[in-house]
Formats: C-alpha cells, structure tokens, sequence
C-alpha cells in the first residue's frame, strides 16, 4: 500500500524539503510569466478586436451608401449595430478585467519568485559549509517568503499550468505526448485567441463572399440574405 501511494506521488515530493521547494519555486516562477504573457496577449487582442471593430463600422456604412437592395441594407445595419455593441461591451470588460495591469503583476510576481529560486539554488550549492540545522533554517526562510508572496498576488489560471506543462513535456512529473501538447495549445489558443481572431476576420471573408457570391451569380436579394445567414451560421458552428 505504502509502495503504491509513494509511486504514484510526484517524484519532487520524494526528494526532500529542499527538492520539494526548488520545484515549486521554479514551476511557480515559470507558471506566473506563463499567465503574464496570456493576459498581455489577451490585452493586445481586445484592443485589436476594438479597432477592428470601429472599422468594420465605419467600413459598412460607407458600402451601404452605394447598396440599392433594402433587404441588404437592412441586414448590414443590423451587423453595424453588432459591432457597435462589441465595442462597447470589449471597453467595458478590458477596463474591468485591466489585463495590462494583472499581467504586469504577475510577471512581477515570477521575478520575485525566480529571485528566491536562485537563492535556494546558490544554498543547496554552497550547504557544505553549513551544518544541517543552519541549512533548513535557511530554506525554511525561503519557503516562508515564497508563501508571502502567494499570499501578496493573484493565482494563476489552470492553462497556465497546462501552458507550462507542455513547454516541458518530458519533464519526469509531466510525461505528456506530442497529442497531449498539441491538445493543450489548441485549447489554449481557442480560450484566449478564439473570441478576438473570429470577430476580426470572419466580418471581411463575409463580405468578401458576398461581393463575389453578387457579381458571379448575381442572386434575387431573398437568395443573398438565405447566402449570409448560411455563412454566418456555418462559420460560427465552426469557430464552436
């Protein structure tokens, strides 16, 4: 039973006090700059989506002047006033979730933490001239400043412990497969990329298609407006 709960606990934990804190320092470390760069990215995305959006809005009044089909211009005004919204909605929650603010202080939070794993690391090198009483009370001082600094500043999410999984995929307690990281990057990608990238690029395809749909068929405006919800609906089923 004792054999079977050793095996199967992670191997830093085997290791010793001091093992034990060298991993949590370093993964802690490499996790906070793991969620700082998310939020930055997540950040530079929404401002993006923003000005994206303020475009298409200033772009799709403009091709409405010269549209002579109602049914259209009817339908382009309801996606103008969709995209008015996202831009209210995308201003109020950057300015509610403050990504730039968050990923500041989380990359912060990692220099500190790094900080303290390099002293660990110098300690652990230079312990034979202490004697093993001093030595723990040393990393033990350590650990009670790594657990202020938990204390101080925001926990990560779980992706960024998955993000930092998969940059050290042969790592002895992770062991993930290529499909594993792959998986994970994937799922990555879609929780902070997805919403932004289809609001930015799914509008011109739209519109694209369309002015090609009008000049190489030259549809009656009941088959164009069946044309644009088809492609809406299909292209959100497949960002889904």
């Amino acid at each position: 039973m004792n054999k079977k709960e050793e095996s199967s606990a992670p191997a830093y934990t085997q290791k010793g006090y001091a093992e034990q804190l060298n991993y949590q320092l370093w993964s802690t470390s490499r996790i906070r700059f793991a969620a700082a760069k998310r939020l930055r990215e997540k950040n530079q995305l929404s401002n993006q989506m923003i000005a994206y959006s303020s475009a298409y809005v200033i772009l799709l009044s403009i091709i409405q002047i010269f549209i002579e089909n109602d049914s259209l211009n009817s339908f382009l005004t309801v996606i103008n006033v969709f995209f008015a919204i996202v831009i209210l909605v995308v201003s109020q929650l950057e300015s509610a979730a403050d990504y730039s603010l968050r990923s500041n202080k989380f990359n912060e939070c990692g220099l500190k933490v790094s900080r303290l794993y390099s002293e660990l690391r110098r300690l652990k090198k230079d312990d034979c001239g202490l004697d093993a009483s001093e030595f723990s009370k040393k990393v033990a001082a350590i650990d009670e400043q790594y657990g202020e600094l938990l204390f101080r500043y925001e926990n990560h999410e779980d992706i960024d412990y998955l993000m930092f999984k998969a940059s050290y995929p042969n790592y002895e307690d992770h062991k993930l497969s290529p499909k594993d990281v792959t998986a994970i990057k994937r799922s990555y990608c879609w929780r902070v990329k997805g919403f932004a990238l289809s609001l930015m690029y799914f509008p011109p395809i739209l519109l694209l298609s369309l002015a090609v749909w009008q000049i190489l068929l030259k549809p009656s405006p009941k088959d164009t407006l069946e044309y644009i919800f088809i492609s809406c609906f299909s292209n959100f089923w497949g960002f889904a």
